[in-house]
C-alpha cells in the first residue's frame, strides 16, 4: 500500500490493492500488517463508523478536540463522494486551506487524515456508503463543527441542491471557532 501526501501536510491517499474475479472483487481496508505499519502516522482504531447518504447529502465539516487528537481512515464502499479536508490547525502554514478529492467505490482508495484536519464529504450518488475508522471514540464534549458553507473557506460544492443536517447548517464559521478557541493547534512535524 503506497501512501501519497495530498494538498497539505497531514492528509494522505492510499490506493488499495484490489483483487477482482468472476464474483466481483475483494480488498483489504485495514490491517495492522506491515503495509499499514509503514503509513505516515501511527494509527490504532478505536471506533468504526459507517454512513449511508442520499445524493446531495453534505456531511461536515467535523473534527475532534479529544486529548491525543482523532485520526481518520476512510473509504467509500458504495457510490462516490467528493471528500473535503480543511486545515483547521491554528498556526499551520496552510491554515484555512481546503482540498477536494473524489473517492469512489469503483476505484477503491482510502484517505488517512491526521488530527486537526476538518473533514466533510458530499455524496455524489444515491445510496453512497462511507466507512471510516477513528483513533478515538466519539465524545460529544470534544466534537466541533465548522459550517461547510462558510464563505471564508471558499469551498465550491458542485451543486446547490445540498442536504444538510440542522447541526451542520447552523455550525459556527471558521472565524467564530477561532474566537471561541475551538480550533486545534498546529504542531510541526519537522525534525
Amino acid at each position: 500500500m503506497n501512501f501519497k501526501e495530498i494538498a497539505f501536510e497531514s492528509v494522505w491517499v492510499a490506493k488499495l490493492d484490489v483483487f477482482p474475479d468472476a464474483r466481483g472483487y475483494f480488498y483489504e481496508f485495514y490491517s495492522e500488517s506491515e503495509k499499514f505499519v509503514n503509513s505516515p502516522i501511527r494509527f490504532k482504531p478505536q471506533q468504526s463508523n459507517m454512513s449511508l447518504s442520499k445524493k446531495g447529502a453534505l456531511r461536515g465539516i467535523h473534527f475532534s478536540l479529544a486529548p491525543g487528537g482523532q485520526i481518520k481512515w476512510l473509504t467509500c464502499v458504495s457510490g462516490s463522494i467528493l471528500d473535503c479536508v480543511v486545515d483547521l490547525r491554528e498556526g499551520s502554514p496552510t491554515f484555512g486551506r481546503h482540498h477536494l478529492i473524489r473517492v469512489s467505490a469503483a476505484e477503491p482508495q482510502a484517505l488517512l487524515i491526521d488530527s486537526g484536519i476538518g473533514h466533510a464529504f458530499l455524496s455524489l450518488e444515491e445510496n453512497t456508503i462511507v466507512n471510516y475508522l477513528l483513533s478515538s471514540p466519539y465524545d460529544p464534549t470534544f466534537e466541533v463543527g465548522v459550517n461547510p458553507l462558510d464563505e471564508t473557506l471558499g469551498i465550491d460544492w458542485p451543486t446547490d441542491d445540498l442536504i444538510l443536517s440542522d447541526k451542520d447548517r447552523s455550525a459556527m464559521t471558521l472565524t467564530d471557532a477561532g474566537l471561541l478557541r475551538k480550533l486545534p493547534q498546529y504542531i510541526s512535524k519537522a525534525i
